[in-house]
């Protein structure tokens, strides 16, 4: 495909392979919850020192499928988008589609060049017109890297399952969406998230692999475990907090496996970035007692 996501080309064994539920390629298939998802995504960015974030998602993207709350889904037996990117194939299963997310590498398109462009060029409120700017190396991190990971929420209703060889018909939909609105019929669902990832070439303008690491932003799990020090504990200490983190690591996020380079900033925040987080934790803290 165009964007380098792919379906059938690539089949070579990769780290998160285990992951999948169901494994088309080692950069295609499908995972049965959000837990398992997450768990995809985190061990697919970690092994290819990529970062990605989210683009847009669908409102139901995620969500649990209720029955007394659906009015008239469009309930399907195959896929008839023969393009979509990821494709549902064929199995028999009739399901609805909840939703479509799509992630975008961090370092993609800048979506906020034009509000950037009229701040920088606004002119101050004061009489001075002196003003302290910050001297930075490159204005934006963003280099219109087009690669994306790009997701698809479906939910199998496993009672109609019909075989594989059979010719597809949709003469058992009117009885599906008949059972829909009936709560006493009892229907099993199967919640499958399929999945495109993108192969490492289809990252450009920017370094890849290792190299990478060094740009990367803090790692969510360590900003919430910063927040959570400074909430609990009162730790006021850059040094202190980051000995904390090596600790974090260790019995946490990496208990059974060696620890990342010292230069993958994912994991191992420099003492500014500690300190620029301990910071506005203290200033919400703060804010919150003054309320009070």
């Amino acid at each position: 495909m165009e964007d380098g996501n792919i379906g059938d080309e690539a089949s070579s064994d990769e780290p998160w392979d285990y992951l999948f539920d169901v494994k088309y390629t080692s950069y295609a298939g499908y995972v049965t919850s959000s837990l398992k998802l997450a768990e995809l995504l985190e061990k697919y960015e970690y092994s290819t020192s990529t970062r990605f974030r989210c683009l847009k998602s669908g409102k139901h993207f995620g969500k649990k499928f209720e029955k007394s709350g659906a009015c008239d889904p469009k309930v399907r037996i195959w896929d008839t988008q023969n393009n979509a990117d990821p494709y549902i194939r064929y199995d028999g299963t009739p399901f609805i589609i909840m939703g479509k997310k799509v992630l975008e590498c961090h370092q993609g398109f800048d979506r906020d060049s034009k509000t950037n462009q009229k701040k920088q060029t606004k002119s101050p409120a004061s009489d001075h017109t002196f003003k302290r700017k910050r001297r930075l190396v490159q204005s934006t991190k963003k280099k219109d890297c087009p690669a994306r990971i790009k997701i698809r929420h479906v939910v199998k209703i496993l009672n109609y399952k019909v075989s594989d060889k059979d010719k597809p018909s949709r003469k058992f939909v009117p009885q599906v969406k008949k059972d829909l609105h009936d709560n006493t019929a009892e229907l099993v669902f199967q919640h499958r998230f399929y999945v495109s990832l993108p192969l490492e070439e289809v990252h450009r303008n920017h370094m890849k692999g290792a190299a990478s690491s060094i740009m990367q932003p803090m790692d969510s799990r360590i900003s919430n475990y910063i927040k959570k020090v400074v909430t609990e504990h009162g730790v006021t200490s850059t040094l202190k907090m980051k000995l904390l983190i090596e600790v974090f690591l260790k019995q946490s996020i990496f208990p059974d496996s060696p620890l990342p380079p010292k230069h993958n900033k994912r994991f191992w925040p420099s003492l500014k970035d500690i300190y620029n987080h301990m910071a506005v934790q203290f200033l919400k803290l703060r804010d919150s007692s003054f309320d009070q």
